[in-house]
């Protein structure tokens, strides 16, 4: 017999597009779109503490270098090039946002 015990450390919830204010999206998608990354438009497939700052009201987005599928793998990796894009994406919503 297999006995298993589970401590939920911290329920993070899902961030979602739907609450998310028109303006800010479309402050996001605008950036993506100049810089030509990618955006997949998905919610809540990744964990992360974005659904927290939502319900705090804080505007969020999950957007990175790399891939989603690559994540926790054995040979997970992310180029410099990818680094330098994501390092592009986020100096322009900050600077789109907040100026």
């Amino acid at each position: 017999a297999l006995e298993l015990q589970v401590s939920l450390l911290d329920d993070r919830p899902a961030l979602s597009a739907t609450s998310q204010s028109s303006e800010w999206l479309e402050a996001v998608q605008d950036t993506l779109n100049e810089l030509t990354l990618p955006s997949r438009g998905k919610e809540g497939t990744l964990t992360t503490d974005a659904g927290h700052l939502q319900e705090a009201g804080v505007p969020a987005v999950v957007w990175g270098a790399g891939r989603a599928e690559d994540m926790f793998t054995p040979d997970e990796s992310v180029s410099i090039a990818e680094l330098e894009r994501a390092l592009e994406f986020y100096e322009s919503m900050i600077r789109r946002w907040c100026t």
